[in-house]
């Protein structure tokens, strides 16, 4: 996983900061200040202050997981992976309850409502520990997190992806096929082909390793992955090239 770069960072601070008026209404004065001066110390190259302003948030505010996220996300944007860690544990144990997207139904496509701006933050939080505990060589513990997001959102094509690639990195290369299958019968896409056809090769089904290896192959001739990983595969079922 790549680590959570500024730009990332600034953008999940904007998401949490811009919630619907009633969300705004409800958040303290303070609380709502603070996290603008963190973004604003974030988008002039200052995380020191931004870090200074989500911890006195923190203190204000002991029991608010947005500011744990917010602390959590920039600690990590530092490298400071344990101290993050730690503020998102804080956050998921603060996370409210939420409505799934299969429950809100069509509310679910209406950012402005407080419950699906409440949805869309508790699996940002879920989300961003997943990624801190994969840099800190816990992937079974960042996909516990992602089968938690993903269940409260299935149609989110980005957490299944994660999720697949973190079942192959961890050899479960059964979960790892079922879950980029479920992401192509949405549509098709040569990353998830190639991704479900290294599985298929790690468990030596040859035959269905070379058919995604020959989509993705054609899909993006470009990329020469596709091809070197289509004639390994072809080569090793002796198919002369």
């Amino acid at each position: 996983m790549v680590m959570l770069r500024s730009s990332v960072v600034a953008l999940a601070m904007v998401v949490s900061i811009a919630a619907a008026e009633p969300v705004r209404q409800a958040l303290s004065s303070s609380e709502t200040y603070l996290a603008q001066k963190a973004y604003v110390a974030l988008e002039s190259g200052r995380p020191a202050s931004a870090l200074d302003a989500y911890s006195e948030a923190i203190r204000r505010h002991p029991e608010s997981y947005m500011s744990y996220y917010r602390r959590g996300v920039t600690l990590a944007e530092q490298g400071r992976l344990e101290p993050a860690l730690a503020d998102l544990d804080a956050a998921v144990r603060l996370s409210p309850a939420v409505q799934t997207s299969n429950e809100l139904g069509l509310r679910a496509w209406n950012s402005l409502l407080p419950e699906t701006h409440a949805l869309h933050t508790v699996i940002l939080v879920r989300s961003a520990r997943a990624d801190i505990l994969r840099q800190l060589n816990r992937p079974r513990d960042a996909i516990v997190d992602l089968d938690a997001a993903i269940a409260l959102d299935p149609q989110r094509t980005a957490l299944w992806q994660k999720r697949g690639l973190l079942h192959l990195e961890t050899g479960n290369t059964k979960a790892a096929i079922a879950d980029f299958t479920a992401l192509l019968a949405r549509r098709d896409n040569p990353q998830w082909r190639f991704a479900r056809g290294l599985g298929h090769f790690v468990n030596s089904d040859l035959a269905e390793a070379e058919a995604d290896f020959t989509k993705a192959a054609r899909m993006d001739p470009k990329n020469p992955i596709y091809a070197r990983w289509l004639a390994k595969t072809q080569k090793k079922r002796g198919i002369p090239i």
